[in-house]
């Protein structure tokens, strides 16, 4: 189908995996199981697309998250910031049409169908449409990716910027409290562990963390065409400061880096501090450096024209 050679593939977690699994165990019947599990997935790959995107969304607040409301209605709503409710919807490998049920066909700001892999492992996102006016959407009639972005900007033009929502705090990390889109290393990277400066030294790649030590990772989307990579932090607490060790990766095991994607760490007032290069074949690229607590600094990934800044507090 042509639509698969401009769909943007996403992996699906560990923890959405666990959450569609107990989501699903609620119901009675094995086709509303399945039904539940498929809505949980693509509700929680949307969330995942939308925090790449700088985008806040809220899945507990949605009605897919309602456990009276998801065993009653076919749904599969994501609560959107500053927007609404957008719906969805999730399909199986070669079907070629979207079944939207006509409970959902109002109070949607749009919906956004998802392909999940039989092994509930990956996820194509397809594209989006603003309205639905039957119970089976052509898969041929959905719009780009890049339209539901546009879309989604309609609804928001008059809200001011969530400036502080964007600003990360590590601090926060190291009481185990992380913000939407930061997850486990291992949760985007499987058992394909990087090896970090922090480790002791002669540690294999096994090896557990330092004490105080803390990982996460995040999907970083810069051209559609190209697939997300991913971005690896990892911090450590010393007397009177914070160690940190920045990394790139591809989102496969076994890929690379495009060539000339470019990491820089920014200081408070967005100057250029520390840059990076990838090379054709780079398996990942990274900079270390040390802050202070209350310092600020800001994480830049480029590649040709497209940029994504990550803003942080110490």
């Amino acid at each position: 189908m042509h639509l698969q050679d401009h769909a943007l593939i996403l992996p699906i977690t560990t923890t959405a995996r666990q959450t569609a699994e107990a989501f699903s165990a609620q119901q009675a019947a094995p086709d509303k199981a399945q039904q539940v599990r498929l809505n949980t997935l693509a509700v929680w790959v949307a969330h995942d697309y939308l925090s790449m995107m700088g985008i806040p969304s809220n899945m507990e607040s949605s009605d897919s998250w309602n456990p009276v409301v998801r065993a009653c209605s076919d749904v599969a709503d994501l609560e959107v910031a500053t927007s609404g409710r957008l719906e969805c919807r999730a399909i199986q490998p070669h079907e070629e049409t979207c079944y939207v049920p006509p409970e959902v066909w109002s109070d949607r700001i749009g919906y956004l169908v998802i392909q999940i892999s039989e092994n509930l492992r990956q996820a194509s996102l397809l594209g989006f449409t603003p309205t639905v006016s039957t119970d089976r959407l052509a898969l041929t009639k959905l719009k780009p990716m890049e339209s539901l972005l546009a879309h989604l900007s309609e609804f928001s033009l008059a809200q001011p910027p969530l400036v502080e929502e964007c600003l990360t705090q590590l601090e926060l990390w190291f009481s185990g409290l992380f913000a939407d889109g930061w997850q486990a290393v291992d949760a985007l990277l499987g058992e394909a562990q990087p090896v970090l400066s922090f480790r002791r030294a002669g540690a294999s790649d096994a090896a557990p963390l330092l004490e105080g030590q803390v990982q996460r990772a995040k999907l970083i989307s810069l051209l559609p065409e190209q697939g997300p990579v991913v971005l690896l932090m990892d911090c450590k607490p010393e007397i009177g400061q914070r160690l940190f060790c920045v990394q790139v990766h591809p989102l496969s095991s076994n890929g690379h880096l495009p060539a000339d994607l470019r990491l820089t760490i920014l200081d408070e007032g967005s100057q250029p501090l520390l840059e990076a290069r990838s090379r054709q074949r780079d398996d990942y690229i990274q900079r270390q450096f040390s802050g202070h607590p209350g310092e600020r600094f800001s994480i830049k990934i480029e590649l040709g024209d497209a940029a994504v800044i990550e803003n942080f507090v110490i």
